[in-house]
């Protein structure tokens, strides 16, 4: 997972790469697996459109190893290379069923899209789904099948609506885990730098933090020979002395 990774890659960077790098490694084997076994079954045609679908992530793997700051580019072209990967079988076996909704994984495009790049470049993913959608509909009416099949099988749809639920559950649980990360480090640091009352009042109001008094009085007082006599004091001895301090004063105020 550390793959495309680089000095100064900040978490959150990190977070979207190793997201990308993961969806990566486990859809190469089911493309190969499924290009080999259409090649057997003799749909030479699709099967060798899944060995590419194959080949394209594993070229986007390598590249990101030695260019981490294409990443942003070797996005958008894994994104492209699942849409097409799910259309072009669908018109060359005939048509949705055919293909066994097969179409319907390139959904995680859009997740994927939300995940490592920004929600305005997955708006526009988004509609690019939605044209593959309606062009996988269109183009087999327009098209002879390349690969002549039946039509396709319950199990075959059941297993594609499976595997797009797979990756999309994995990323986006790997994202919500590293969201709380996040958050629970920005709490801690909050914290520690603010009283309980004042970080929770930051994360919860808008308006202004500060408490009003309409009266308030401020005591100056300095503690003769402080400063050497603190000098030679352990931390847990100047705690107790400044406890002590503290407490005379409540007593006097």
């Amino acid at each position: 997972m550390s793959i495309g990774a680089y000095p100064g890659e900040t978490a959150a960077q990190a977070g979207k790469r190793r997201i990308v790098v993961g969806y990566i490694i486990l859809g190469i084997p089911p493309r190969l697996y499924f290009g080999i076994e259409f090649i057997s079954d003799g749909f030479a045609a699709t099967g060798m459109v899944n060995i590419a679908a194959a080949l394209v992530p594993a070229i986007v793997l390598l590249t990101l190893r030695v260019r981490p700051n294409w990443f942003i580019i070797l996005v958008n072209v894994l994104l492209g290379a699942a849409i097409l990967e799910t259309l072009i079988p669908t018109v060359m076996l005939g048509g949705l069923l055919e293909a066994n909704l097969l179409v319907g994984f390139s959904a995680i495009v859009v997740v994927g899209a939300l995940i490592a790049l920004s929600a305005k470049a997955a708006f526009w993913w988004f509609v690019a789904y939605l044209v593959s959608l309606v062009l996988a509909v269109v183009l087999p009416g327009l098209i002879s099948p390349i690969d002549d099949v039946e039509i396709g099988t319950p199990a075959g749809m059941v297993s594609v609506l499976a595997a797009t639920a797979v990756f999309v559950y994995a990323g986006m649980a790997y994202f919500v885990r590293q969201r709380d990360q996040f958050q629970k480090e920005s709490d801690d640091l909050l914290h520690n730098i603010l009283p309980d009352e004042i970080a929770t009042r930051l994360k919860t109001d808008t308006s202004m933090i500060a408490d009003d008094f309409p009266n308030a009085s401020v005591l100056f007082a300095d503690v003769v020979g402080f400063t050497p006599m603190s000098a030679n004091m352990t931390p847990p001895q100047l705690v107790g002395l400044l406890n002590q301090v503290f407490s005379k004063f409540d007593e006097f105020v």
